[in-house]
């Protein structure tokens, strides 16, 4: 391609003007993770995972509601017209890649790994996304959730509401609490507290596994930079199979080109050919690292034409992404059905409200979080192992740690795929979640004769699903009068504000129970502890037996 015009004509190269326009894109990102709190405003803030086409179509093939993706369609347009300029220019994680890297090189003074040839864009490491995706997508076939583990949208909401702003929310207690700095930042633990943060430090202990993940991408970035987005991330793999030929891309003038090599060195991606006069373009993310680098000049982004310098072996390119996919594709038949869970009964943790199967709430869930940021209570929490890995990361409800707030229905607004139903305030106050019990070992009344109605204030049931009935207690051979609270089975929905409330130290006195659904049948669970541990709970001290259904064990 030859210069038009002469060299002294030279411009700023735009990549000038892209950490900016990250900054920009990284700002609303995190504004829209902060306006996700209870009460939702009138605009709903869980618009920045709809923007995947990844979770689109991966919620498409396990049933999900895909009309709410349809801001994804603008990835895909800008991918064929340019390619995986989201990726360079507006994806959170990409841009906090971007800031990581740079304190390891400027600020840490931190040499990164000697890179070896072979993690070049244009060897077989690169693939290894495209086996992602393929696994990714033919686990969603099966009914199995794994795009919301890698994918960048979903794994920056995730982040950012179970790390860094529980992270942020302690350091703000301990700062207010602490005697030397209590009134330099009481104003601004009380302006986060009350816009963004909880009433209460937000618990870390269920965090450990979101915050693993996270530093193992950080990690990778030791292997060269933005090592996430060239070797895993299957967003980005499936906008490069988008954009084998993009019509905005990377063009070299060949009259001013010196082959120098300086824009091969520069790129992040490691897309641009040893000479520095073609491109892969699946791989490039448009960047422009390389044009503020060139000291010819010689590099311009624009339409090209096929009269333009061709692509990077083109046909090599697409085997590799051939040998992903298949190797990808074998990996999701033999993984797949490991994963998936054995039924549909609830495993012995409580799910939110509105889940009838969890079989169809994991495969529609994308773990972003999105519920648990909204939850008021703080009350849904991060699965781990509890369920195995096919449910590591879905929502659960804690309720030692929150209730489900009676008059609250935000978790079905702002989940993207109908993993959580969007239920009207009068249904999701009707839905059961579980069933509460009372341990009469625990119980202040029923153990030690003393009166306690906390659980009973509580209640938000109309019709008070914990009643006091006057009991006799013999303690210590003391025959004592006390009103002692009991159950209403009919009436309770499982909300979790009794357990939430017990003043009992340690585990509460009352305990919220997971019990199945109705249309679905009692299913063994030998391997499950928790359920084990319900049945042990229930034969010494609850105050009735459960029903059979609800904890069987065969």
């Amino acid at each position: 391609m030859k210069n038009p015009s002469d060299s002294g004509d030279a411009r700023p190269s735009p990549g000038r003007f892209r950490p900016f326009v990250q900054a920009a894109f990284f700002a609303a990102a995190c504004f829209a993770v902060l306006e996700t709190v209870f009460p939702l405003p009138d605009w709903n803030p869980n618009l920045l995972v709809r923007f995947s086409p990844l979770l689109a179509l991966t919620t498409f093939l396990s049933g999900g509601i895909v009309s709410f993706f349809l801001p994804s369609l603008l990835l895909i347009l800008s991918a064929l017209v340019a390619g995986r300029v989201f990726c360079g220019w507006a994806c959170p994680v990409g841009a906090f890649l971007d800031l990581w890297d740079t304190a390891l090189r400027r600020f840490l003074r931190i040499r990164r790994l000697r890179r070896p040839q072979r993690l070049d864009a244009h060897s077989l490491p690169r693939t290894f996304k495209f086996f992602i995706l393929a696994l990714v997508l033919l686990a969603a076939a099966f009914g199995i959730g794994l795009a919301g583990w890698f994918d960048p949208l979903s794994l920056f909401v995730r982040t950012t509401t179970n790390v860094f702003l529980p992270g942020l929310d302690h350091l703000l207690f301990l700062l207010h609490k602490n005697p030397l700095t209590g009134r330099t930042f009481s104003f601004a633990d009380e302006f986060f507290r009350r816009r963004f943060l909880l009433e209460e430090p937000f618990p870390l202990h269920d965090t450990f596994l979101v915050a693993a993940f996270f530093l193992f991408v950080l990690l990778l970035s030791f292997l060269g930079s933005r090592a996430w987005c060239r070797f895993v991330c299957p967003l980005g793999a499936l906008l490069g199979l988008l954009s084998p030929k993009p019509r905005y891309r990377r063009l070299v003038y060949s009259d001013l080109c010196t082959e120098c090599g300086r824009c091969t060195v520069k790129c992040p991606p490691r897309a641009i050919a040893r000479s520095g006069r073609t491109t892969e373009a699946p791989e490039c993310l448009l960047c422009m690292e390389c044009g503020t680098e060139c000291p010819e000049n010689a590099i311009r982004y624009s339409p090209a034409s096929e009269r333009d310098e061709p692509l990077l072996d083109p046909k090599r390119n697409v085997a590799l992404t051939r040998r992903g996919l298949f190797a990808g594709t074998i990996a999701g038949f033999v993984i797949g059905p490991l994963l998936k869970p054995s039924s549909d009964e609830n495993p012995g943790v409580i799910r939110p409200p509105g889940v009838a199967s969890e079989r169809e709430f994991l495969s529609r869930c994308i773990r972003c979080a999105e519920c648990v940021r909204v939850c008021p209570s703080a009350g849904l929490r991060p699965t781990g192992f509890e369920t195995g890995l096919s449910g590591l990361w879905a929502p659960r409800l804690v309720p030692r740690t929150g209730y489900c707030e009676y008059t609250c229905n935000d978790c079905g607004k702002v989940c993207p795929t109908g993993a959580i139903p969007n239920l009207s305030l009068v249904e999701k106050q009707k839905a059961v979640l579980g069933l509460a019990r009372i341990d009469k070992h625990r119980c202040i009344p029923w153990h030690e004769g003393e009166p306690c109605v906390v659980c009973e204030e509580f209640c938000p049931t109309p019709t008070k699903a914990i009643k006091l009935s006057h009991e006799k207690i013999t303690v210590k051979g003391t025959v004592k009068a006390v009103r002692a609270p009991k159950v209403v089975e009919k009436d309770c929905i499982g909300c979790g504000i009794c357990e939430t409330m017990c003043p009992v130290d340690g585990p509460a006195a009352i305990r919220i129970f997971p019990s199945p659904h109705p249309s679905e049948k009692p299913v063994r669970h030998e391997s499950a502890r928790s359920t084990a541990a319900a049945h042990r709970d229930f034969r010494t001290g609850f105050d009735h037996q459960p029903p059979a259904s609800a904890c069987k064990i065969s």
